[in-house]
């Protein structure tokens, strides 16, 4: 099922895309476009699980794919003091119809370019919060 929502915000030229993934997920993935209909940023990738939510910030230093190489399964985000955190990207998008997998996929490879910054949306969970999943990201 595709559904397609588009508002605009005050203040900016960008317009909210929301499109249904999977039965597996709470809410629909939603892209928020910019000039150019470009997507700036991702949300609502996984559902909660009773993670903790937390926010990060800093430049994409390294992307890593599943053993086809078709998926990003995780990215090195630097932080502003240097240090690197490794954070996993889900693939739950993958088992939804081809339009909709395809513009997830497409989004995040884009948005989590090597160099480019980010403001990332994580869940921590597991032990102590030591593994993070990205829930939303935006270009900064």
């Amino acid at each position: 099922m595709l559904r397609v929502l588009e508002r605009s915000l005050p203040g900016a030229a960008a317009a909210w895309l929301v499109i249904g993934v999977s039965a597996a997920v709470a809410a629909p993935v939603q892209f928020r476009t910019g000039p150019g209909n470009k997507v700036v940023a991702v949300s609502n990738l996984v559902p909660r699980d009773g993670c903790v939510p937390s926010r990060m910030r800093g430049r994409v230093a390294k992307r890593e794919f599943n053993g086809t190489g078709l998926y990003l399964s995780g990215i090195v985000l630097e932080n502003a003091d240097g240090s690197r955190t490794v954070v996993n990207v889900d693939s739950e998008y993958a088992g939804a119809d081809a339009v909709s997998a395809a513009r997830v996929k497409g989004a995040l490879e884009t948005l989590l370019t090597v160099g480019r910054r980010v403001d990332l949306g994580v869940f921590a969970c597991g032990a102590a919060g030591r593994v993070l999943t990205i829930h939303s990201v935006r270009s900064i």
